[in-house]
């Protein structure tokens, strides 16, 4: 019966001994990054690759992969300003892809939307960040003659639309050279989403 207590109280105090090792050993957790909602999206005959804040895509139809990523300003939330302008910009990995500046942006997460027009680069997509409001327009850009224009029209959306996930832009497989934009509408009754077939630029 001696031994056996013995034994007891030993394993009881190598059990104690070892937690409290534990609790005094700082465990080191990685920082934890604001992770887009929508930072990989899958489309077809295209490269589309999430790596940590960068986007992976062929963003000037030569081929090969580049990166773009969000440079946003430093502002205040509180105080609703920046810290100078309050611009962003998309930059790219190739230095001779010129960057895209935004204005009225805080922030926000590019989206490659894969070949869009069929001109062998991928379009560019963004939902630019602001202090207030829930209607915002979803930007969509092409590479074209070296520099950045607009594939469409801003899209008019507004965030019960995103929080469906209702994608606001697609090809358009009926209609050749067209893409499907989706945008919301105020009615008198609620908010809606309407569907409508454009031509994009090439």
């Amino acid at each position: 019966m001696k031994s056996f207590l013995v034994i007891f109280y030993f394993n009881l105090f190598l059990l104690l001994f070892i937690t409290a090792c534990n609790h005094d050993t700082e465990i080191k957790s990685p920082i934890e990054k604001q992770v887009p909602i929508k930072s990989v999206v899958e489309k077809k005959d295209s490269i589309i690759e999430d790596v940590g804040d960068s986007i992976k895509g062929d963003f000037n139809g030569d081929g090969k992969a580049e990166y773009m990523w969000m440079i946003a300003p430093k502002n205040n939330t509180e105080e609703i300003e920046c810290e100078g302008s309050c611009d962003c910009y998309i930059a790219f990995s190739d230095s001779t892809i010129p960057k895209i500046k935004i204005e009225s942006c805080i922030g926000g997460y590019p989206v490659n939307e894969g070949d869009l027009n069929k001109n062998k680069s991928d379009e560019i997509g963004l939902l630019p960040h602001w202090f207030t409001s829930c209607w915002r327009s979803y930007l969509v850009w092409t590479f074209k003659d070296g520099k950045w224009v607009n594939a469409v029209d801003p899209i008019s959306t507004h965030c019960s639309q995103w929080e469906e996930g209702i994608e606001p832009i697609e090809i358009d497989k009926e209609q050749e050279g067209n893409v499907i934009v989706r945008y919301s509408q105020l009615t008198e009754d609620s908010m809606i989403v309407v569907s409508k077939s454009v031509r994009i630029i090439k």
